[in-house]
């Protein structure tokens, strides 16, 4: 429950001062994308902390070496949450955290049908921890549909096409020609 807490209020907060005057904050992506993190680096502290023999007992049986699954996720969790943060790695970690989320899944499966506890208390029911691991998982595809890929021949394209040569090549190619008539078309109505 608590990393869903930390995921709204810190959200919330984070648009709250782009309303204010930030412009970086001052739209939906990136504090998104800062409320992911935080909740990321929450999660993954348990993977070290009081909250680790809670999480390798989380682990279905089926699972050999618990505890070293529990110390990958952790360390996942903390690249993936690094990810979000770095523009052309944003829309992979997203992606990755999300298939990370499923993944971990039956774990949390597993904790609400055994009844067992994360830090002293019960762990959320099935249908909580369930609607909790969409609304992760929805944010997370958010932030990867909103972040277009970046790629070093896309980026090179956007210098290339600004060049003197590639816009007469534009004006004269056939494919422009043919895109300037069906825009004109499309815009007289015809």
């Amino acid at each position: 429950m608590l990393p869903a807490i930390v995921l709204l209020a810190s959200f919330g907060v984070l648009r709250y001062v782009g309303g204010l005057g930030v412009p970086a904050l001052n739209n939906w992506d990136m504090p998104l994308r800062l409320a992911l993190f935080l909740m990321f680096l929450l999660t993954a502290s348990a993977h070290w902390g009081k909250g680790r023999p809670d999480l390798i007992r989380m682990v279905p049986p089926a699972f050999a070496s618990a505890a070293t699954l529990v110390t990958i996720t952790g360390v996942l969790e903390i690249l993936g949450a690094v990810g979000l943060l770095v523009p052309p790695t944003t829309r992979a970690a997203a992606v990755c955290l999300a298939v990370l989320l499923v993944a971990l899944f039956p774990a949390n499966i597993r904790a609400a049908r055994e009844r067992l506890t994360l830090l002293g208390r019960p762990a959320p029911g099935l249908a909580l921890r369930g609607a909790l691991q969409a609304m992760f998982i929805l944010a997370l595809v958010a932030v990867a549909a909103h972040d277009p890929p970046q790629s070093p021949v896309s980026s090179r394209s956007a210098r290339i096409s600004g060049s003197p040569a590639a816009r007469i090549f534009r004006c004269a190619s056939p494919m422009s020609y043919a895109a300037r008539q069906y825009s004109t078309t499309r815009a007289s109505g015809s």
